[in-house]
């Protein structure tokens, strides 16, 4: 990853106020790692229990259901829950998911 592109006017790179730059702006108000930490793994165990309901070990995963998966861990938390990137993103070294090249 590199500093090539400016992001600060994305959805997904902006912080919360008081969090000095440290948590990601969500719809909660949470200005603490820790606590929006806490909810994410929260909301990851029903997603998880939900998911084992809704799709079986033959399952083929589509672009759809990972937006699906997404949108239902995240989606009250941060308002771009479930949307396709625009910028390659990553958090410690890690590149999440590649922004989509195009979109019909």
């Amino acid at each position: 990853m590199t500093d090539r592109y400016a992001t600060s006017h994305l959805l997904e790179d902006q912080y919360e106020p008081g969090s000095n730059g440290t948590v990601l702006r969500n719809l909660l108000g949470i200005k603490t790692r820790e606590r929006l930490e806490h909810v994410e793994e929260e909301r990851f165990e029903c997603l998880m229990e939900e998911a084992l309901a809704r799709f079986d070990s033959e399952h083929r995963f589509t672009a759809q259901d990972i937006v699906w998966l997404h949108r239902f861990w995240l989606e009250g938390v941060f308002s771009w829950a479930g949307a396709f990137r625009t910028v390659n993103i990553g958090k410690g070294g890690f590149l999440f998911a590649a922004a989509a090249i195009c979109q019909s």
